[in-house]
Order: C-alpha cells, then structure tokens, then sequence
C-alpha cells in the first residue's frame, strides 16, 4: 500500500457532465484487478453506501461521471482512485453498457479493466466506502447491478476463467 504525501480531492458537481444526444448521462467506469496470493486473478469491489449505513446495500466497482475535459478512459482511471483509491493501468476496454441511475435517468457506461499496481491508504471517498478483493467469480455474485454483473462476466470470458 502507499501512503504518498499527495492530497486527492474527489470532484463533485455535474457542471462538466458529459450527455449523448438524446440525454443520456456519459459515465466511466473500471473493473480493478490484481493477482493475489497464489498468483489468482482478484477483483476489488466498493461498498455502493454510506460505510456507517447498512452495509447490505451491495457491492459495485468504481464508475462516476464522465466530464468534458477528460477522455472515458481518464474518468474511468480517476473514479478508480477517488472511489477505490487504486492506481493502475488500462488493460481492456469492455466496451458500453446501458443501465438506468437509481433516481431513474438512462445512462451510458463505458467500462475498463485496470490492472492495479497501487493501493492506496488515503483516499476522497474513504470516508464512504468499504473496498473488499474477491475472486472474480464472487465479484459476480456480490456486485449489486446486473449490468455490472455483465461487465465482470465478460471480463472473465475474455481471460479464458469459468464463473
């Protein structure tokens, strides 16, 4: 883990959201990964709530906002440190997934692998979230959304791995 001096700021607002013509919220997102003990392919996952609310909510892996000054790739590598608090390096594109927001609006997502080669022990949303690495299979069975679900599954189909 790092404990580097930098001080990360989460960004907040939609003043540079990013929508598809017909009004669509433009979001990114990555699935971070690593190899573990043994060598094994883990997924890290994030609490999708508050962490001093019901943990029961479920598990999601990072994805925001997608913003007029960054590419998909870049929002996607920057919620993975303000949400997840990793660092790393793209090694997939998953391609887009459609899904509607809790509060109902349609989204597009366009979703990465990220290889991690750093863990963080700050980072923005700390206060916020729980991380937990899992097998991907489990990462699965855990992540809250079936779209995400979709996105995890295809990940392991591209790396050859049963669920």
């Amino acid at each position: 883990m790092s404990t580097g001096e930098e001080v990360l700021v989460a960004r907040t607002g939609r003043c540079q959201q990013r929508y598809a013509e017909n009004g669509q919220r433009l979001v990114a997102g990555c699935i971070p990964v690593r190899h573990g003990v043994g060598g094994a392919l883990e997924v890290m996952l994030v609490s999708s709530g508050e962490k001093s609310r019901d943990k029961s909510k479920g598990w999601i892996f990072p994805k925001g906002g997608w913003e007029e000054d960054e590419t998909a790739e870049q929002a996607a590598t920057r919620e993975s440190v303000e949400e997840a608090g990793v660092r790393g390096a793209v090694t997939q594109d998953l391609g887009v997934f459609e899904f509607s927001s809790k509060s109902g609006s349609d989204c597009i997502a366009r979703i990465f692998v990220l290889e991690v080669s750093e863990v963080l022990d700050a980072w923005p949303e700390q206060d916020k979230r729980n991380r937990i690495w899992c097998p991907p299979s489990e990462a699965v069975s855990r992540c809250k959304h079936s779209w995400m679900q979709d996105a995890i599954r295809l990940w392991i189909s591209s790396e050859g791995e049963a669920t």
